[in-house]
């Protein structure tokens, strides 16, 4: 049977390491290039972005480098689409323009009946979910199954009430999810609970120790982390390892191979309206009454994203990991959700302003960084660290010049 691509790179970045230690500088294997994106609303800014990306001159081609695509909740419905439009032989920018149509149909299935609203707000039950199901298996097929998603592999992520452990779902390596429908694994990786039902674990998907049994239930990853980035770093280590004690090594091995794009939000500011002179005394019905009320569900949410980011920079270091945001106000997210219950052509251009505004902050960061930043390739924009980073060919590189 012949490798797929994303084998290849693991084969070849197994037999380097094997090599290491001679003394002959052998040409390197491609990395593995993961590409991350957090689950929540800045999934369509974060495509319009992956778009401008596309079409730039110095960065075009990024999307057919990518070995392997990450997402939980939205996300991973953005990781599947992407994964299965280049799988069908769709060119980047067309398997851009397939997830973010599938973004829009997925916010107007999101769209609450007057009944369903009724007993969602009443606390009665969650949203039926029906047409956002019946959607994701059309989208996806039926019988399509993640172990199918070869030329592009995923991970998608949700989380596991019964053990609280994520449970990644994984179309690749020695832990993928057999015999898992792709549209079963979006539905579990975005039951946002309160608002979507809990799905049923049946035994049969999942990696290793995090496979759910038969009776666990799944809901959102996002609930955990809405930042994917060290799933896909872990699934992807998972795959350079060959069992064993090999383990114990698995992450001084392999990571100077890995490069990790992260696509997210920047997280919201809080306004309390004091000077910080004294402690703020507020009790609950004031803080909802405040400029910034959702900031403390943004801090459970997004808090763990902004530690993750600060811990992949640490660990994987500025040259193997970046992260690009978009900016997501309050009054931002305030507009777009009330033109969602209105218009979705709206909602449409105010994600593509919020695209072009992060492009341009981009632009403008690349001309502003400092001479110490261009001589050490600590670059602060996506620009210049995909260019070098991402789309270096690593076959011109040697193991001295490494």
């Amino acid at each position: 049977m012949q490798q797929s691509s994303f084998e290849q790179i693991v084969v070849g970045i197994q037999e380097h390491v094997r090599q290491r230690s001679s003394e002959q500088p052998e040409p390197l294997p491609q990395p593995l290039r993961i590409m991350c994106f957090d689950g929540g609303p800045s999934g369509p800014a974060s495509l319009e972005l992956l778009r401008r990306l596309e079409q730039d001159e110095k960065t075009k081609g990024l999307l057919a480098k990518t070995s392997l695509f990450c997402g939980t909740s939205n996300g991973a419905l953005i990781a599947l689409s992407l994964s299965k439009a280049l799988q069908e032989g769709k060119s980047a920018l067309q398997a851009i323009d397939v997830a973010l149509g599938f973004q829009w149909e997925t916010l107007d299935a999101f769209r609450p009946s007057p009944r369903e609203w009724v007993r969602f707000v009443a606390g009665i039950a969650p949203l039926s979910g029906r047409k956002l199901s019946s959607l994701i298996e059309r989208h996806f097929g039926e019988r399509m199954e993640l172990d199918d998603l070869t030329t592009r592999p995923v991970s998608v992520v949700s989380f596991n009430m019964k053990t609280q452990q994520i449970n990644s779902f994984m179309s690749h390596g020695p832990h993928a999810s057999k015999n898992t429908p792709i549209s079963k694994a979006a539905l579990a990786a975005s039951a946002l609970p309160f608002l979507l039902p809990i799905r049923r674990g049946d035994g049969a998907a999942g990696r290793g120790w995090f496979r759910p049994a038969l009776g666990d239930w799944l809901i959102d990853g996002g609930v955990a982390n809405n930042n994917p980035t060290f799933t896909g770093v872990s699934d992807a280590l998972l795959c350079c390892a060959k069992g064993g004690e090999d383990y114990f090594w698995t992450a001084r091995r392999y990571t100077p191979y890995l490069r990790v794009l992260s696509f997210g939000a920047r997280p919201m500011s809080w306004t309390a309206g004091s000077d910080g002179s004294e402690p703020i005394t507020w009790g609950w019905l004031r803080h909802l009454r405040a400029k910034t009320p959702h900031n403390f569900v943004d801090v459970l949410i997004g808090g763990a994203s902004a530690a993750d980011q600060r811990i992949a920079q640490m660990l994987l270091g500025v040259h193997r990991y970046h992260r690009v945001e978009c900016e997501m106000e309050t009054w931002k997210m305030a507009s777009i959700i009330s033109r969602w219950l209105v218009k979705l052509k709206r909602v449409r251009e105010m994600y593509e302003k919020l695209a072009d505004q992060e492009w341009n902050k981009q632009l403008e960061l690349r001309k502003t960084q400092s001479e110490r930043q261009r001589r050490d390739k600590d670059y602060n924009n996506v620009i210049d660290w995909v260019s070098e980073f991402w789309n270096e060919d690593w076959a011109d590189l040697h193991r001295t010049s490494w």
